[in-house]
């Protein structure tokens, strides 16, 4: 008899193991950054996420880079996603638009590929 195992992005990344090479389709790296965003900085009260890249590294004791590369395939893997802020202002009389921050998403399980 089987029992019901949730899917949760650790099961996920077991069950794509391969054998004789490391991780799984989501890797270490990702998942320490998906753990950091959900339980250090997601704000359950009012859904806010936008964590600086730095303050990812520093909570999932990886550099800035390997943030930046777990992010993008988290986002291809269709378990997050963002969207990039941007302020305006103005420079030697011309209009900028200058990225602030990203506003991150967790999607929902039926998203994941």
């Amino acid at each position: 008899m089987c029992c019901w195992v949730p899917t949760t992005p650790r099961n996920l990344d077991r069950t794509t193991h391969q054998a004789g090479k490391h991780g799984g389709s989501i890797g270490r790296t990702a998942l320490a950054v998906l753990h950091a965003m959900i339980f250090d900085f997601l704000n359950y009260r009012t859904g806010r996420l936008d964590p600086s890249y730095e303050a990812i590294a520093a909570k999932a004791g990886v550099c800035v880079r390997s943030v930046a590369t777990a992010l993008k395939r988290l986002r291809e893997l269709g378990i997050l996603n963002w969207v990039r802020r941007c302020v305006e202002s103005w420079r030697d009389g011309r209009f900028v638009l200058e990225q602030g921050t990203n506003a991150y998403a967790v999607l929902p399980e039926s998203q994941w590929r």
